[in-house]
């Protein structure tokens, strides 16, 4: 017999019903464009929508109240981020930009400063919006300045609103086809608004990645970061290289390191990854899942609010070469408003990372890992990652195909599994697509008689409790994380990730 769940406390369940009340009250006519005082009270009011969606102790969304206020009143978002006196900093990226907004968020709090940060993610206008009227009180923000991971086809629409003085442009890797379309596309936008973007602007900029560091060589504030050394000849297998944007000519390669990221060069008209870079990730040390550590390196950087030069070695908590990356990244971020490099030491070396990404929790007595693989280059660095220890490691793999994960999942099939396939000691496969991850991995070369497949959440992590004693490894994609993390929640393992 099926045990009947328990129910929530009185609180939750009045909470349910006065949330939807006041959902409607923000959107209706009532407040509807609102302004002046009308404006703070639609804020106090999607303020209460917001505190009552996190009472009522079950999975929510963590933009509603965002999207409730921007819908009575469209100027919001800009309206409220214009209270912030120190401005915001935005990242964007298909790859790693929660990691890196939260390593930057780290920084700044090092510095002294108290930053708005959307740290679970929630990343377009409803996200910001709701992340800022959090913070509002009798007409100001609570906060020193904004620190803002944007969605990539998001970042042209939410830079007029927000103002910010530094912008990070990551990465550009195929991710969710089925919504962003190809990666050309999204580089046409991102060109078309950093071309119209002031000069006091200054652009953090990966320069290991030729679609971004091509896009964005026209614009007069430039810090350009990237990895020194790499450790293959040419991109790998699965990545997606891209045209010279200046001539149409198939980018070469000098050598790689992450998916196409590497020393790019076009041998037609002769443009590449510039040799000088104004901060340098060097001496790298991120083997297995026990973190990671490099030097970083800045020189000044010519026309951009760059800090001090020099150098500094960091220790991350957060693993893999990836992460080297990202904290790279915000690294140069930090720098660029102003901060030294000591903070910045400080900052990247107390941040735990971002919820899911590498994140380790107790479960049943034991740890559990979670890590975010979600597309062909994310997932090949979890591959390497996962390798790098020597060990063999028991694994839950979820694999869920929501509109957030993009529908198609053949993707997986990019992903070199073929190199993890001997560490695996016990493999249980679940989500909505456990069979298709299952039979990845039994066409990698995984024993058969080692995997299991479950659909669902519960069920397969519950499996994989009793299948194994010692330490466990989660790889999911994005909202199989969401799930599990839930999940654990749920089960009294940790704390909701939106709270």
């Amino acid at each position: 017999m099926t045990a009947t769940p328990p129910r929530p406390p009185m609180t939750a369940r009045l909470a349910r019903p006065a949330a939807a009340a006041t959902d409607r009250l923000v959107r209706s006519r009532l407040l509807r464009g609102a302004q002046g005082s009308r404006f703070a009270v639609a804020v106090a009011a999607a303020r209460t929508l917001r505190h009552l969606d996190r009472a009522t102790d079950t999975r929510i969304d963590p933009s509603r109240a965002g999207r409730a206020l921007l819908a009575a009143a469209p100027h919001a978002l800009g309206t409220l981020a214009g209270r912030l006196a120190g401005g915001c900093a935005l990242v964007s990226a298909t790859n790693g930009k929660t990691t890196t907004t939260n390593l930057l968020a780290a920084i700044v709090r090092a510095g002294g400063q108290d930053p708005v940060v959307n740290h679970v993610g929630a990343n377009m206008p409803g996200g910001l919006t709701a992340e800022l009227l959090a913070r509002a009180r009798r007409g100001r923000v609570t906060a020193d300045l904004g620190v803002f991971e944007i969605d990539e086809l998001w970042l042209d629409h939410v830079v007029p609103p927000l103002l910010p003085k530094v912008i990070v442009l990551g990465n550009l890797f195929r991710d969710q086809l089925d919504r962003m379309g190809e990666l050309d596309r999204v580089a046409a936008r991102w060109r078309a608004f950093v071309a119209g973007l002031p000069p006091e602007v200054t652009l953090v900029v990966n320069a290991d990645d030729p679609r971004v560091c091509q896009l964005a060589a026209v614009h007069p504030s430039l810090v350009l970061v990237g990895m020194d050394g790499v450790d293959r000849d040419g991109p790998a297998e699965h990545a997606d290289i891209p045209d010279c944007q200046r001539c149409g000519t198939r980018i070469a390669y000098d050598g790689a390191h992450i998916g196409h990221l590497g020393r790019w060069r076009c041998p037609a008209c002769g443009d590449r990854r510039p040799e000088q870079l104004h901060v340098v990730a060097r001496d790298i040390a991120a083997g297995g899942l026990g973190g990671a550590s490099f030097t970083l390196v800045a020189h000044m950087a010519p026309g951009a609010a760059m800090g001090e030069a020099g150098e500094t070695r960091v220790t991350l908590a957060v693993p893999g070469r990836f992460n080297v990356a990202n904290a790279a990244l915000a690294g140069a971020a930090a720098l660029s408003l102003g901060h030294d490099l000591a903070t910045v030491t400080r900052g990247l070396g107390s941040s735990p990372g971002a919820f899911g990404r590498a994140e380790e929790l107790r479960v049943a007595g034991r740890p559990l890992t979670m890590v975010l693989g979600k597309n062909p280059t994310g997932l090949d660095e979890v591959v390497t990652m996962l390798t790098a220890g020597g060990e063999r490691i028991d694994l839950l793999l979820l694999l869920n195909d929501r509109d957030l994960d993009g529908r198609d999942v053949s993707w997986i099939w990019d992903v070199d599994m073929e190199r993890l396939a001997p560490m695996v000691a016990t493999l249980t496969c679940g989500g909505a697509r456990a069979s298709e991850a299952a039979m990845r991995m039994d066409y990698a070369g995984v024993d058969p008689a080692r995997i299991e497949a479950v659909e669902g959440i519960a069920e397969p992590l519950a499996r994989a409790l009793a299948r194994t004693t010692g330490p466990l490894v989660a790889v999911c994609n994005y909202s199989a994380m969401l799930d599990l993390r839930e999940t654990l929640a749920e089960q009294g393992h940790t704390e909701r990730y939106w709270r």
